[in-house]
């Protein structure tokens, strides 16, 4: 291969000169140097690779360097491939030299014990509950713990996995079972508080969603019924609903002002529909023979029980004195709840309904009484008792 001069400019401007050997028109034996000045960078050689050139050794070495800055014991990882297993480490989300990327969902972990011993212990970072099904227990007792500092260690309930409308939820366990634990502290672990034999083994798995330690509790006993809100004299509230009256022959003792009171039947299940009253509290006033010729108080219906007052519904009056009239009153006791007038001769006898009862107070006689003496009155009244 010949030499071939060329020229050139460099980076001043200068015409410069060199001999270049060339083979299909490409200088195959110098380099030009990148600030262009006239020393010339040798061919990359295997040979040279140990001299003024970074080796290949080097780099992995500066590698590692860098990634052993972002996990947690860099003074024992030198080189890529110590490295690069960390990274695809199998060990325990516990363990410090892992580097922490993203945490596994589900991540299984288990422990066996012949002894009083911990079974395992979990880190929780990046974890809201953990599963543990207790796959033999040999009636030693497991007690499930947490803890945020891995010391100082506080007891945690776990629910059971087949509790359906109940509080199933335990702190230890000596069977066989499947528990659910949430709202734990940085660290769980489960370990074998009293031994009694053979092997004691767990599994589970740690999960990213929540979970809750125990269910409301819930107690149903006794039969179930269908009712309204409110029973009878109890204080109304909401809507009772009534199927059915009370069938009665006397009325139930009184309920308070604003209670659910009962509507009432006959005893064979017809509903009252008379004004006021069941027939049984009825009473009524048949007139004096010969009528009524003084001016004296006639208690037309006794005082009623304790509680209790008398209802005047109706009332007739005739006067048959061929001259005398007559005002007459009904009475409260002494007090005048109505007044009324009737002419001598039977001319115009009253025939009176009230739509609105007169009413005695409570535990007194309603009375009647002539105000002129002479006439002769024949009164008819009726009514019931009632509170």
């Amino acid at each position: 291969m010949a030499g071939t001069a060329a020229t050139y400019k460099d980076g001043g401007g200068a015409t410069r000169n060199r001999s270049v050997t060339t083979a299909a028109t490409l200088d195959i034996a110098r380099t030009i140097a990148v600030d262009e000045t006239d020393a010339v960078m040798p061919v990359a050689t295997s040979t040279l690779q140990t001299t003024a050139n970074t080796k290949l050794d080097t780099l992995h070495t500066d590698l590692a360097a860098v990634l052993a800055k972002i996990i947690a014991a860099p003074a024992t990882e030198v080189t890529l491939a110590s490295i690069l297993a960390k990274l695809s480490s199998a060990t325990a989300l516990s363990d410090a030299a892992r580097l922490p990327v993203s945490q596994l969902d589900g991540f299984a972990v288990s422990g066996t014990a012949t002894s009083a011993a911990v079974l395992f212990t979990q880190d929780m970072l990046g974890y809201e509950s953990i599963t543990v099904q207790v796959t033999s227990a040999g009636s030693s007792t497991i007690t499930y713990e947490t803890s945020d500092d891995n010391t100082n260690w506080v007891s945690t309930a776990g629910l059971n996995v087949a509790a359906v409308g109940t509080s199933l939820s335990a702190t230890n366990s000596t069977t066989t079972l499947g528990l659910r634990f949430g709202n734990l502290l940085r660290y769980f672990r489960a370990r074998v508080s009293s031994y009694v034999s053979g092997t004691v083994s767990v599994v589970g798995h740690a999960r990213k969603a929540p979970a809750i330690n125990s269910l409301p509790a819930v107690t149903v006993t006794g039969t179930a019924t269908v009712g309204g809100v409110a029973a009878h004299d109890a204080v109304v509230s909401g809507s009772p609903v009534r199927v059915a009256g009370r069938a009665l022959t006397a009325n139930y003792t009184a309920v308070a002002s604003g209670d659910v009171a009962d509507l009432v039947t006959t005893l064979v299940g017809a509903i009252v529909q008379k004004p006021f009253s069941i027939p049984e509290a009825d009473w009524s006033y048949p007139a004096a023979s010969g009528g009524e010729v003084g001016t004296a108080d006639v208690p037309v219906k006794a005082a009623a029980a304790a509680g209790l007052r008398n209802y005047m519904t109706w009332l007739t009056a005739e006067n048959v004195h061929a001259s005398v009239d007559t005002e007459f009153v009904v009475k409260d006791g002494v007090t005048v709840v109505y007044r009324g007038f009737v002419k001598a001769l039977g001319v115009a006898p009253l025939r009176i309904t009230f739509p609105s009862p007169l009413k005695s107070t409570a535990a007194t006689a309603l009375n009647i009484a002539c105000i002129t003496t002479g006439a002769q009155v024949y009164f008819n009244c009726g009514g019931y008792v009632a509170p």
